[in-house]
């Protein structure tokens, strides 16, 4: 149950050496816990195929001599990849199973480790208070394994950046890059860039949308996209690709290039199979805004009503259905439909206060949180 080795370039200094230590025991569960960590390594870096293999066959190689620290391991795995390969957080019963089993065997290393992967999912859900108890129980900056360790603190910093706290998140997802280059982890280096990048860009396209001051130069933002699409061009992994497409097509509208952003937006409709719901959603308001811009009024009008008529703001977060009815309103400005500008505006600033009210709502605990840890990475 070996994973696969790829070409040597491509090779992580981390995944190299978990497989080292995978050849160099002959303990049966131990060299299942390393294959395990190989493989969520893999699944970080969209091999989802090769990852997606290994509970099957663990399954199989254990069947009739279960052992609870191998299936402890199987279970952060299948949760792990139940994110990856739909988006989606319903992998959270398998990580809180792999919790349980581990707190009650006394197996601090794989009871963090799921605690860790329990608070992302948190975050991904804005189940904050979830976030708070997961992070703590991964014990962030004292944590048994470097992929812990790397995981919280990434959390962490992308949390930051989501309630708005620039300066902190800077630290913690310098601290998080620390983490990640220590154990040669390159998904992790990366993830660090791209999610830092990501959360500033939606915090300007939250802007854009709605005629403010954008709060983080662009060009540094695209500066940090083109370093991002160059290391998945080397490493030939797309687990970004997807993001990248969107943030492109983002920072192009942004900085007034409408006829890339419209080439970008029309093959993302193309493409239909390789996008998400929310993705798609978001590159058909964007089109349907650009193509209104060299639109006389009835024009507009009709490419609102075919908006209007596909859009459902279901799919998508409030903060992104904010910015799409902020755009649909726009349109509905140069279709001259008063009426419908002021009912967009209002959906687009009920979506914003949604969006807001949990994260205003929680930010004492949050930085009550960053405080206690603080030091406690200092001195790790």
């Amino acid at each position: 149950m070996n994973i696969a080795p790829v070409a040597a370039g491509d090779d992580a200094p981390l995944l190299v050496e978990l497989r080292r230590r995978l050849e160099a025991t002959d303990d049966p569960a131990e060299r299942c816990a390393l294959n395990v960590r190989c493989a969520l390594y893999l699944v970080r870096t969209n091999r989802l195929a090769e990852a997606g293999a290994v509970p099957a066959e663990v399954r199989s190689n254990w069947a009739g001599r279960e052992d609870l620290r191998v299936f402890v391991w199987l279970w952060i795995l299948e949760g792990v990849l139940a994110l990856y390969r739909d988006s989606l957080t319903n992998g959270r019963p398998r990580l809180l199973q792999a919790q349980a089993a581990a707190v009650a065997a006394g197996w601090r290393a794989e009871a963090e480790l799921a605690s860790a992967w329990l608070a992302h999912l948190a975050y991904v859900d804005g189940d904050y208070q979830a976030m708070v108890e997961g992070l703590r129980d991964a014990s962030l900056g004292t944590a048994a394994l470097d992929e812990t360790k790397a995981r919280s603190t990434l959390t962490l910093a992308c949390a930051l950046q989501w309630f708005g706290e620039d300066a902190a998140a800077q630290t913690w997802f310098g601290y998080a890059r620390e983490a990640a280059r220590s154990t040669g982890d390159r998904a992790g280096i990366m993830a660090a860039t791209a999610n830092r990048l990501m959360l500033k860009l939606s915090d300007n396209w939250l802007s854009f949308c709605f005629g403010e001051t954008l709060r983080h130069e662009p060009g540094p933002l695209r500066e940090e996209l083109l370093g991002i699409l160059g290391y998945e061009e080397l490493s030939g992994s797309a687990s970004l690709q997807e993001q990248n497409e969107v943030a492109a097509l983002r920072l192009d509208v942004i900085q007034g290039d409408h006829e890339s952003a419209l080439a970008l937006a029309s093959a993302m409709h193309v493409a239909l199979q390789r996008h998400s719901g929310p993705a798609l959603a978001t590159a058909a308001v964007v089109h349907t805004w650009l193509l209104s811009r060299k639109a006389d009024a009835p024009q507009a009008s009709a490419l609102l009503a075919g908006a209007l008529h596909e859009f459902d703001a279901s799919v998508v977060d409030d903060d992104d259905a904010a910015s799409s009815w902020a755009l649909l309103a726009q349109v509905a400005h140069l279709a001259q439909q008063p009426g419908e500008v002021e009912r967009l505006k209002n959906l687009a600033d009920d979506a914003r206060a949604r969006y807001r009210a949990p994260i205003n709502a929680f930010r004492p605990a949050l930085l009550a949180l960053e405080a206690e840890v603080s030091g406690r990475w200092v001195r790790s």
